[in-house]
Protein backbone atom coordinates (compact mmCIF):
# COMPACT_ATOMS: atom_id res chain seq x y z
CA UNK A 1 0.00 0.00 0.00
CA UNK A 2 1.54 3.02 -1.26
CA UNK A 3 2.38 6.61 1.55
CA UNK A 4 -0.04 8.28 -0.10
CA UNK A 5 -3.28 6.38 0.31
CA UNK A 6 -2.02 5.70 3.80
CA UNK A 7 -2.11 8.85 4.48
CA UNK A 8 -5.87 9.42 2.76
CA UNK A 9 -7.01 6.45 4.96
CA UNK A 10 -5.43 7.99 8.19
CA UNK A 11 -6.94 11.52 7.60
CA UNK A 12 -10.40 9.78 6.47
CA UNK A 13 -10.26 7.75 10.26
CA UNK A 14 -9.59 11.31 11.89
CA UNK A 15 -12.42 13.08 10.13
CA UNK A 16 -14.84 9.96 11.12
CA UNK A 17 -13.33 10.50 15.23
CA UNK A 18 -14.09 13.94 14.96
CA UNK A 19 -17.56 14.12 13.70
CA UNK A 20 -18.44 11.43 16.29
CA UNK A 21 -16.83 13.10 19.13
CA UNK A 22 -18.56 16.33 18.00
CA UNK A 23 -21.98 14.24 17.49
CA UNK A 24 -21.39 12.89 21.12
CA UNK A 25 -21.04 16.41 22.45
CA UNK A 26 -24.05 17.61 20.62
CA UNK A 27 -26.17 15.19 22.33
CA UNK A 28 -24.56 15.66 25.83
CA UNK A 29 -25.88 19.16 25.53
CA UNK A 30 -29.22 18.09 24.84
CA UNK A 31 -31.44 18.66 27.33
CA UNK A 32 -34.83 16.52 28.14
CA UNK A 33 -38.11 18.60 29.94
CA UNK A 34 -41.12 17.50 30.75
CA UNK A 35 -44.41 19.54 30.53
CA UNK A 36 -48.23 18.01 31.94
CA UNK A 37 -51.35 19.58 31.48
CA UNK A 38 -55.08 18.45 31.62
CA UNK A 39 -56.11 19.36 28.13
CA UNK A 40 -59.10 17.90 26.13
CA UNK A 41 -60.75 16.51 28.99
CA UNK A 42 -57.71 14.29 29.49
CA UNK A 43 -53.94 14.07 30.22
CA UNK A 44 -51.28 16.16 28.11
CA UNK A 45 -47.30 15.58 28.68
CA UNK A 46 -44.90 16.66 26.34
CA UNK A 47 -40.80 15.81 26.49
CA UNK A 48 -38.94 18.02 25.01
CA UNK A 49 -35.25 17.52 23.72
CA UNK A 50 -33.30 20.77 23.25
CA UNK A 51 -29.85 22.39 22.94
CA UNK A 52 -28.59 23.78 26.18
CA UNK A 53 -27.45 26.90 24.41
CA UNK A 54 -31.24 27.83 22.65
CA UNK A 55 -34.09 29.20 24.05
CA UNK A 56 -35.82 27.47 27.18
CA UNK A 57 -38.00 24.55 26.29
CA UNK A 58 -40.96 26.16 28.04
CA UNK A 59 -41.18 28.83 24.85
CA UNK A 60 -42.03 26.04 22.79
CA UNK A 61 -44.49 23.82 25.10
CA UNK A 62 -46.57 27.11 25.60
CA UNK A 63 -47.02 27.13 21.87
CA UNK A 64 -47.61 23.86 21.60
CA UNK A 65 -49.89 24.12 24.68
CA UNK A 66 -51.93 26.99 22.09
CA UNK A 67 -52.45 24.84 19.83
CA UNK A 68 -54.14 21.93 21.51
CA UNK A 69 -56.05 24.76 23.83
CA UNK A 70 -57.39 26.21 20.16
CA UNK A 71 -58.81 22.73 18.63
CA UNK A 72 -60.12 22.17 21.94
CA UNK A 73 -62.33 25.33 21.65
CA UNK A 74 -63.65 24.52 18.10
CA UNK A 75 -64.20 20.61 18.93
CA UNK A 76 -65.62 20.61 22.49
CA UNK A 77 -68.87 19.02 22.45
CA UNK A 78 -69.49 20.05 26.32
CA UNK A 79 -68.84 23.90 25.30
CA UNK A 80 -72.21 25.04 23.93
CA UNK A 81 -70.57 27.71 21.28
CA UNK A 82 -67.90 25.45 20.33
CA UNK A 83 -67.83 24.79 16.36
CA UNK A 84 -69.10 21.68 16.65
CA UNK A 85 -71.70 22.13 18.94
CA UNK A 86 -72.93 24.73 16.77
CA UNK A 87 -73.46 21.88 14.07
CA UNK A 88 -75.89 20.56 16.19
CA UNK A 89 -78.51 22.68 15.45
CA UNK A 90 -77.98 22.48 11.37
CA UNK A 91 -81.29 22.13 9.45
CA UNK A 92 -80.79 19.95 6.58
CA UNK A 93 -80.33 21.55 2.83
CA UNK A 94 -78.54 24.79 5.08
CA UNK A 95 -74.68 25.25 4.64
CA UNK A 96 -72.39 26.05 7.25
CA UNK A 97 -69.08 28.08 7.25
CA UNK A 98 -65.87 25.69 8.64
CA UNK A 99 -63.11 26.81 10.08
CA UNK A 100 -59.77 25.62 7.86
CA UNK A 101 -58.86 23.52 10.92
CA UNK A 102 -62.19 21.78 11.06
CA UNK A 103 -62.34 21.26 7.61
CA UNK A 104 -58.73 19.54 7.48
CA UNK A 105 -60.45 17.32 10.28
CA UNK A 106 -63.73 16.57 8.43
CA UNK A 107 -61.79 15.55 5.05
CA UNK A 108 -58.99 13.18 6.77
CA UNK A 109 -62.46 11.78 8.82
CA UNK A 110 -64.12 11.02 5.71
CA UNK A 111 -61.22 9.63 4.43
CA UNK A 112 -61.29 6.97 6.74
CA UNK A 113 -65.23 6.62 7.21
CA UNK A 114 -64.86 5.08 3.05
CA UNK A 115 -62.05 3.46 3.47
CA UNK A 116 -63.08 1.65 6.16
CA UNK A 117 -66.81 1.47 4.46
CA UNK A 118 -68.41 3.25 7.90
CA UNK A 119 -66.36 1.69 10.37
CA UNK A 120 -65.24 5.26 11.03
CA UNK A 121 -68.30 7.72 11.26
CA UNK A 122 -67.79 11.13 13.16
CA UNK A 123 -71.88 11.24 12.89
CA UNK A 124 -72.09 8.89 15.78
CA UNK A 125 -73.16 11.87 17.69
CA UNK A 126 -77.36 10.74 18.25
CA UNK A 127 -75.77 7.07 19.09
CA UNK A 128 -73.75 8.02 22.02
CA UNK A 129 -76.60 10.70 23.27
CA UNK A 130 -78.93 7.46 23.66
CA UNK A 131 -76.39 5.59 25.41
CA UNK A 132 -75.31 8.17 27.59
CA UNK A 133 -79.20 8.59 28.49
CA UNK A 134 -79.78 5.24 28.61
CA UNK A 135 -76.27 4.76 31.42
CA UNK A 136 -78.00 7.83 33.24
CA UNK A 137 -81.32 6.41 33.19
CA UNK A 138 -79.71 2.72 34.02
CA UNK A 139 -82.02 1.22 31.32
CA UNK A 140 -80.59 -0.13 28.15
CA UNK A 141 -81.83 1.50 25.07
CA UNK A 142 -84.61 -0.26 23.08
CA UNK A 143 -84.11 -1.67 19.57
CA UNK A 144 -86.60 1.10 18.05
CA UNK A 145 -84.71 4.25 19.93
CA UNK A 146 -81.57 2.80 18.35
CA UNK A 147 -82.88 2.28 14.96
CA UNK A 148 -84.37 5.77 15.64
CA UNK A 149 -81.12 7.24 15.78
CA UNK A 150 -79.48 5.23 13.18
CA UNK A 151 -81.61 7.55 10.89
CA UNK A 152 -79.72 10.54 11.43
CA UNK A 153 -75.96 8.38 11.79
CA UNK A 154 -73.65 7.86 8.38
CA UNK A 155 -70.84 10.12 6.91
CA UNK A 156 -72.82 9.96 3.30
CA UNK A 157 -75.53 12.11 5.12
CA UNK A 158 -72.85 15.11 5.03
CA UNK A 159 -71.49 17.11 2.30
CA UNK A 160 -68.17 19.01 2.36
CA UNK A 161 -67.50 21.90 -0.29
CA UNK A 162 -64.54 22.59 -1.18
CA UNK A 163 -63.87 25.63 -2.46
CA UNK A 164 -66.69 27.12 0.36
CA UNK A 165 -65.83 25.49 2.67
CA UNK A 166 -68.85 24.51 4.40
CA UNK A 167 -70.74 21.45 5.41
CA UNK A 168 -74.31 20.41 4.62
CA UNK A 169 -76.51 17.83 6.57
CA UNK A 170 -79.41 15.91 4.53
CA UNK A 171 -80.99 14.48 7.65
CA UNK A 172 -82.36 16.42 10.72
CA UNK A 173 -81.08 15.72 14.07
CA UNK A 174 -77.48 14.99 13.36
CA UNK A 175 -74.82 15.71 15.53
CA UNK A 176 -70.95 15.28 15.01
CA UNK A 177 -68.11 13.90 17.61
CA UNK A 178 -64.81 14.08 16.81
CA UNK A 179 -63.55 12.24 19.93
CA UNK A 180 -61.67 9.34 17.88
CA UNK A 181 -59.52 11.75 16.02
CA UNK A 182 -59.03 15.01 17.37
CA UNK A 183 -56.94 14.45 19.89
CA UNK A 184 -54.30 12.68 17.79
CA UNK A 185 -54.65 15.82 15.61
CA UNK A 186 -54.46 18.27 18.55
CA UNK A 187 -51.05 16.03 19.10
CA UNK A 188 -50.11 16.46 15.39
CA UNK A 189 -50.25 20.10 15.99
CA UNK A 190 -48.59 20.07 18.86
CA UNK A 191 -45.51 18.52 17.92
CA UNK A 192 -45.42 20.67 14.78
CA UNK A 193 -45.66 23.80 16.98
CA UNK A 194 -42.55 22.00 19.11
CA UNK A 195 -40.45 21.19 16.12
CA UNK A 196 -40.93 24.85 14.46
CA UNK A 197 -39.79 25.98 18.18
CA UNK A 198 -36.78 24.28 17.55
CA UNK A 199 -36.82 21.58 19.56
CA UNK A 200 -34.20 18.33 18.62
CA UNK A 201 -36.55 15.88 19.47
CA UNK A 202 -40.12 15.71 21.22
CA UNK A 203 -42.77 13.47 22.30
CA UNK A 204 -46.61 14.83 22.55
CA UNK A 205 -48.81 11.93 24.80
CA UNK A 206 -52.42 13.51 24.99
CA UNK A 207 -54.60 10.91 26.55
CA UNK A 208 -52.89 8.00 25.00
CA UNK A 209 -52.18 9.52 21.36
CA UNK A 210 -48.99 9.47 21.27
CA UNK A 211 -46.50 11.16 18.73
CA UNK A 212 -42.81 11.84 18.75
CA UNK A 213 -40.00 13.04 16.16
CA UNK A 214 -35.84 12.83 16.71
CA UNK A 215 -34.12 10.44 19.01
CA UNK A 216 -34.16 11.35 22.77
CA UNK A 217 -31.13 11.74 24.62
CA UNK A 218 -28.89 9.14 25.44
CA UNK A 219 -31.19 6.51 23.49
CA UNK A 220 -31.91 5.87 20.14
CA UNK A 221 -35.67 6.06 20.21
CA UNK A 222 -38.56 6.80 22.51
CA UNK A 223 -39.80 3.48 24.24
CA UNK A 224 -43.48 3.65 24.57
CA UNK A 225 -45.62 1.04 26.75
CA UNK A 226 -48.85 -1.11 25.35
CA UNK A 227 -51.15 -0.99 28.23
CA UNK A 228 -52.68 -4.27 29.35
CA UNK A 229 -56.25 -4.19 28.45
CA UNK A 230 -57.13 -6.64 31.05
CA UNK A 231 -55.73 -4.81 34.05
CA UNK A 232 -56.87 -1.21 35.17
CA UNK A 233 -54.32 1.14 35.34
CA UNK A 234 -53.13 2.75 38.75
CA UNK A 235 -51.44 5.16 36.70
CA UNK A 236 -53.91 7.91 34.81
CA UNK A 237 -51.02 8.02 31.81
CA UNK A 238 -51.14 4.16 31.73
CA UNK A 239 -49.51 0.80 32.83
CA UNK A 240 -49.09 -2.01 33.41
CA UNK A 241 -47.93 -2.94 30.34
CA UNK A 242 -47.93 -5.89 28.10
CA UNK A 243 -44.63 -4.70 25.93
CA UNK A 244 -42.88 -1.93 25.01
CA UNK A 245 -42.21 -0.49 21.38
CA UNK A 246 -39.11 1.84 20.20
CA UNK A 247 -40.47 4.61 17.84
CA UNK A 248 -39.43 7.62 16.54
CA UNK A 249 -40.73 9.74 13.53
CA UNK A 250 -44.18 8.58 14.03
CA UNK A 251 -47.34 8.39 16.22
CA UNK A 252 -48.98 5.15 18.45
CA UNK A 253 -52.91 5.76 19.64
CA UNK A 254 -54.27 2.58 21.84
CA UNK A 255 -58.11 2.22 21.54
CA UNK A 256 -60.30 -0.41 23.44
CA UNK A 257 -63.71 -1.19 25.32
CA UNK A 258 -61.67 -1.04 28.77
CA UNK A 259 -61.17 2.63 28.80
CA UNK A 260 -64.48 4.28 28.60
CA UNK A 261 -67.44 2.67 29.20
CA UNK A 262 -70.87 2.84 30.05
CA UNK A 263 -72.31 1.18 33.35
CA UNK A 264 -75.85 -0.06 32.89
CA UNK A 265 -77.65 -2.56 35.19
CA UNK A 266 -74.27 -3.64 36.64
CA UNK A 267 -72.71 -4.18 33.14
CA UNK A 268 -70.12 -2.32 31.17
CA UNK A 269 -70.63 -1.33 27.54
CA UNK A 270 -67.71 0.05 25.51
CA UNK A 271 -68.51 4.00 24.00
CA UNK A 272 -67.02 2.15 20.77
CA UNK A 273 -69.82 1.90 19.12
CA UNK A 274 -70.49 0.58 15.57
CA UNK A 275 -71.93 3.36 13.67
CA UNK A 276 -73.84 0.84 11.38
CA UNK A 277 -75.45 -1.20 13.86
CA UNK A 278 -75.72 1.39 16.78
CA UNK A 279 -74.22 -1.46 19.23
CA UNK A 280 -71.23 -1.21 21.39
CA UNK A 281 -68.37 -3.27 20.57
CA UNK A 282 -66.80 -5.93 22.57
CA UNK A 283 -64.95 -8.60 20.12
CA UNK A 284 -61.21 -6.40 20.91
CA UNK A 285 -60.38 -5.45 24.30
CA UNK A 286 -57.42 -3.36 22.71
CA UNK A 287 -56.07 -2.08 19.33
CA UNK A 288 -52.89 -0.30 18.85
CA UNK A 289 -51.64 1.75 15.79
CA UNK A 290 -48.68 2.90 14.53
CA UNK A 291 -48.46 5.52 11.63
CA UNK A 292 -47.42 8.22 10.38
CA UNK A 293 -49.88 10.32 12.49
CA UNK A 294 -51.52 10.87 15.35
CA UNK A 295 -54.84 11.28 13.52
CA UNK A 296 -53.70 8.42 11.63
CA UNK A 297 -53.56 6.54 14.37
CA UNK A 298 -56.17 7.42 16.24
CA UNK A 299 -58.60 6.78 13.90
CA UNK A 300 -57.67 3.25 12.50
CA UNK A 301 -57.54 2.12 15.88
CA UNK A 302 -61.47 3.31 16.65
CA UNK A 303 -62.12 1.82 13.06
CA UNK A 304 -60.29 -1.91 14.01
CA UNK A 305 -61.96 -1.67 17.07
CA UNK A 306 -65.30 -1.80 15.01
CA UNK A 307 -64.11 -4.37 12.49
CA UNK A 308 -63.93 -7.90 12.76
CA UNK A 309 -59.97 -9.26 13.39
CA UNK A 310 -59.30 -10.58 10.20
CA UNK A 311 -61.23 -7.39 8.14
CA UNK A 312 -58.92 -4.88 10.54
CA UNK A 313 -55.57 -6.81 10.05
CA UNK A 314 -56.07 -7.00 6.06
CA UNK A 315 -56.67 -2.68 6.20
CA UNK A 316 -54.07 -2.88 7.97
CA UNK A 317 -51.42 -4.76 5.88
CA UNK A 318 -52.51 -2.35 3.14
CA UNK A 319 -51.56 0.94 4.34
CA UNK A 320 -47.97 2.22 4.10
CA UNK A 321 -46.05 2.79 7.04
CA UNK A 322 -48.62 1.21 9.19
CA UNK A 323 -48.82 -1.35 11.48
CA UNK A 324 -51.33 -3.00 14.34
CA UNK A 325 -51.73 -5.14 17.40
CA UNK A 326 -55.32 -6.29 18.27
CA UNK A 327 -55.79 -8.19 21.43
CA UNK A 328 -58.74 -10.46 21.81
CA UNK A 329 -59.21 -13.11 24.43
CA UNK A 330 -59.53 -12.85 28.19
CA UNK A 331 -57.22 -12.27 31.24
CA UNK A 332 -56.35 -15.77 31.02
CA UNK A 333 -55.80 -16.80 27.71
CA UNK A 334 -55.40 -13.63 25.55
CA UNK A 335 -54.49 -14.08 21.43
CA UNK A 336 -52.12 -10.94 20.17
CA UNK A 337 -53.15 -10.65 16.45
CA UNK A 338 -50.47 -8.43 14.49
CA UNK A 339 -49.79 -6.98 11.19
CA UNK A 340 -46.96 -8.05 9.30
CA UNK A 341 -44.21 -5.24 10.53
CA UNK A 342 -45.57 -4.40 14.41
CA UNK A 343 -42.75 -6.69 15.77
CA UNK A 344 -40.26 -4.89 14.12
CA UNK A 345 -41.22 -2.10 16.51
CA UNK A 346 -41.01 -4.43 19.93
CA UNK A 347 -38.54 -4.03 22.48
CA UNK A 348 -39.99 -6.92 24.39
CA UNK A 349 -41.66 -9.18 23.19
CA UNK A 350 -45.59 -10.21 24.04
CA UNK A 351 -46.56 -12.70 26.33
CA UNK A 352 -47.24 -16.01 25.59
Amino acid sequence: MSRSLITILIILLLVALIAAVVLISDRRKETSSTFTYQLMGTYCRMVLATRTDQSPAQAAADAALAKIQAIEALASTYQPHSEISQLSNLKPGSPRDLSAQMYTVFERSFYYSRLTDGAFDITVGPLMNLWRTAAQRDTLPTSDQIATALKAVGYRNITLDPKASTITFSQPHMSITLDAIVKGYAADLALDAIRQAGAQAALVDLGGDVVCFGQPPARPAWNIGIQDPFKPATDPMGGPYLAIIALTDAAVATSGNYQRTFAIQGRSYSQILDPRTGQPVSQTPSVTIIAPTAADADALATACSVLPVAEALQLINKIPHTEALLITGSPHAPTFHTSTGFNDYLLTPLPN
